[in-house]
């Protein structure tokens, strides 16, 4: 019975993920620190299909620094330290300068346990607006055995992550 419901719990974790318009809202507060709006959304997946590794893209962004972002970069379902990434934006590469170290997050749902691995990233809100309006994205990440990509726009398809970054850029310019 309890690996019954396990196999349910994962076809409906799944499922839900086939869903690209769906995902988490975008975070908008006020720093303590000095007033400035703050916008966050957390990183949601890529174009990944049936593979069990995936990645991700978030962003965060602070109106004390209007022209920056960072781009909070997940690989899912893995531990793994992330040492770059680049974007593939219509034929541009476009390479983010890391701000931190890899942090490394379990959680769980039901009997399942997943692993995530996340990096930040400076970026330009520049880059990111040109991510939503491109025909094609692909994300590069770096790991110190390889490295692992995943279309965020790839063949009229769209992820989760570009519907989150749309979401992010509009409450940015809002």
């Amino acid at each position: 019975m309890k690996a019954k419901r396990s196999i349910v719990l994962f076809i409906l974790i799944a499922l839900h993920g086939c869903s690209n318009h769906s995902g988490s809202s975008v975070d908008i507060g006020y720093s303590g620190f000095d007033n400035a709006k703050t916008v966050n959304i957390d990183p949601h997946g890529n174009i990944c299909g049936l593979t069990e590794v995936c990645t991700g893209v978030g962003a965060q962004w602070n109106a004390s620094e209007p022209e920056h972002a960072v781009m909070m970069i997940r690989i899912y379902h893995q531990y793994s330290a992330i040492t770059g990434a680049e974007f593939n934006i219509d034929g541009e590469i476009v390479k983010l300068k890391t701000r931190s170290s890899t942090d490394f997050n379990t959680y769980r749902i039901g009997a399942q346990i997943f692993k995530e691995s996340t990096n930040a990233f400076l970026t330009r809100v520049e880059t990111i607006e040109k991510i939503i309006s491109a025909k094609r994205v692909w994300l590069r990440i770096y790991t110190p055995t390889g490295h692992l990509e995943n279309a965020l726009i790839e063949d009229g398809k769209d992820s989760k992550a570009y519907h989150a970054l749309n979401r992010f850029i509009d409450a940015v310019r809002g």
